[in-house]
């Protein structure tokens, strides 16, 4: 689970392969993504923007925008933590 860095969004990770994105506002869920094919184990986003990362236990680490999809395929090792460093 993560928070924007502007207090507008945050992204939750689950077990059932899903990333949901939420409205702090209202705290109404915006989007529910399918977006891997194992355990999403975390999500992060990066600072000052809506762009976040995802780790599963598929083996892939995948890029997002909060409104659009965008995929970034990483390293074929298991991933089970994701840190964005600046």
């Amino acid at each position: 689970m993560d928070i924007s860095s502007d207090s507008k969004l945050i992204i939750t990770s689950s077990a059932d392969k899903n990333i949901k994105i939420w409205g702090l506002d209202f705290g109404d869920c915006h989007r529910s993504l399918f977006a891997h094919d194992d355990t999403v184990t975390q999500v992060q986003f990066e600072k000052g923007t809506h762009y976040f990362w995802s780790v599963s236990k598929d083996k892939l680490v995948k890029y997002w925008d909060g409104d659009k999809v965008g995929l970034f395929p990483a390293h074929f090792h298991v991933f089970t933590s994701c840190r964005y460093l600046t």
